[in-house]
Formats: C-alpha cells, structure tokens, sequence
C-alpha cells in the first residue's frame, strides 16, 4: 500500500500527473496505472481529478499524512544508523575476570571514553565460566580472557601474549644456589624474560621441596601448572588454593610459598618488587595468548570494532605472534 508512496507524494507536491511524471522520468500513463493500483487496494481515491490543479481527498489526506509520519520515521533511523557509524549514539558491553579488569582494560577504557563520550559503556567483573555463558546469551558483547574458548562458538582477536613466571620469596635459600636463572622486578619491568637467551630457564625440580599456593582446579592458571608439574615430574606440596592470581602473589610475597605468577599482573605490582625473585620454567605452558572473544555469527559493532582496535594499539600485553 505504501510501497509507491514516492510517487505519489511527487504528485502531491507537484500538483500534477503530467509535471510529477516528467520529475519522476516515467511516462504518464504509467504513472496513472501505479496510483490507480493503489487507489484499488485503499478502495477510495487518492486524488480529486475533477479540479485544478489536483487535491487531495478526505482519504488521500490520511494517507499523505501516513507517508510524511513514514518518511520521518525513516530519516530518524538513517540519522540513527550514522550516529552509530559516527560513534554519537550505542552502548558496548564488555566482561572480564578481575585481573584485566584491575590491571589491563583501564587504560584502554579511558582511551575509548574520551574518544567516543556518548557511547554507554557497561562492565562486569567476573570468572571465565560466568563470562562465556552471559556472552553466549547476548548479555555480553565482547570478554577478554586467557581461556581460548571454542572456535564453533566464538570468534577471537589476538590482543597480546602473557608469561608465566615462578615467584619465589628473596628470603629462601634457594634462591643463595639459583642466581644465575634470578629475575627481578625491574627485569620483568624490561622483558628480559621475553626472548632473552641470557636468561637460563630454571629446572622446576629445584623448587620441588617447597610448598605452592595454587589456584583452584578449573582455572587457566591452575591447569597449565599442573601440566607444568606432570612435564617436569615434580609432585607439588600444595599449601594453599585460592580463587583469585593477585591473593596469591599477596601471599606469596610474604613468604607463604611460591606460584606461578602472570607478567601482566608483576608489571603491575611494584610493592613488591623488593621481596621476591623470579625465574623462567621451560615450558609450553608459561606462554599463553589474551583474546578479545565475541558470539559467533553475531554482528560486530562499530563501537565494537573501535574497542579492538584501540586495545591492539595501546595494549599493555607484549605483542607476541599468536
């Protein structure tokens, strides 16, 4: 009913089937026969032919008004679609565990508000399994995660590469024997724990005598540390299991075992700089990549699509090849 309604606001505004054809680059004729279908499928006519120029009808007026409210609609959506383009208008859902949250997406959110103020930003802090469930629901657009979660299910954006470190309290002995595998702070701080052929890898038997305070089974952390102790046939005596990475580096920098221990989260600690040693483990398993993680087969926004890129732009990860 209002898919000719160009043409026959054309008329409307022309005053004539003769002038509005010639605008329109059609015949008259067949412009009559369009208006005449759709006058059919109203049953009342759309214009009083009888006067001149050519009025409306008390029916036509109604329908007039239909198509201007139409035609409005759809240029508020076409502004909407730009704004969206433009960044002016939308909201961006972003999850992640605690320990991005606290020490990796500041930045890049500060970045992204000051670039694009009206964009609604939503956040939530949580564990992987809780993260991919309301990802997979909708609730999430976008979660960044060491967990590779499924291909089926989820696309992936490389946003960097982060290492795993033994740490290991200054006040041990072990560490009188290991100086030549040491690391400290400020070499973290320099990634000389990065490709660095100085640096030995230290065998993880030495540390075998010592209690570990771990993380709980089921988190990424704690599985590649058991993988780490099955390669390397040392049975850990597990003095504590806790939920979150940044307690146990709290503990162990006072001296309450040793863990294995993100470089993301040691950049970021520089209290404790001063109380412990670390040192490289030859393993698979220390490296893991970070990924920006959406909902397969969802559309990427543009709000979206600018996260991810200012995040590989300004990432405070290294930015190691997959």
């Amino acid at each position: 009913m209002f898919a000719k309604k160009d043409l026959i606001y054309t008329i409307y505004k022309e005053k004539s089937f003769s002038k509005a054809a010639e605008a329109l680059y059609i015949s008259q004729p067949s412009l009559s026969a369009m208006v005449k279908k759709v006058e059919a499928k109203i049953g009342e006519p759309i214009f009083d032919r009888s006067t001149n120029p050519i009025q409306l009808t008390e029916t036509g007026k109604k329908y007039m008004a239909c198509c201007e409210n139409i035609k409005k609609t759809e240029e508020a959506f076409l502004n909407y679609l730009n704004d969206t383009h433009e960044l002016k208008t939308g909201s961006l859902s972003l999850g992640s565990n605690h320990l991005f949250m606290a020490h990796v997406l500041p930045k890049l959110i500060q970045i992204f508000v000051n670039r694009y103020p009206l964009i609604t930003l939503n956040l939530i802090d949580s564990h992987s399994h809780d993260l991919e469930k309301k990802l997979l629901e909708g609730d999430l657009d976008l979660i960044i995660d060491n967990k590779e979660l499924s291909s089926d299910m989820y696309e992936k954006f490389f946003l960097g590469t982060e290492f795993l470190l033994l740490a290991v309290p200054r006040k041990l002995e072990v560490n009188d024997r290991l100086k030549p595998y040491q690391l400290t702070y400020e070499d973290i701080q320099h990634n000389k724990h990065i490709h660095n052929e100085q640096i030995l890898p230290t065998p993880l038997s030495c540390f075998a005598d010592l209690p570990f305070v771990l993380m709980h089974e089921g988190n990424d952390t704690r599985t590649r540390a058991d993988n780490i102790f099955l390669r390397q046939a040392v049975k850990p005596k597990i003095l504590f299991e806790l939920n979150q990475l940044a307690t146990v580096y709290n503990l162990i920098s006072i001296g309450l075992g040793i863990s294995f221990i993100s470089d993301t989260l040691i950049k970021r600690s520089p209290a404790m700089q001063d109380q412990l040693y670390f040192y490289q483990i030859d393993d698979p398993d220390t490296k893991r990549n970070v990924f920006f993680h959406s909902k397969k087969n969802r559309y990427v926004t543009k709000a979206m699509e600018e996260f991810i890129k200012i995040s590989k732009e300004y990432s405070p990860l290294s930015s190691s090849a997959e």
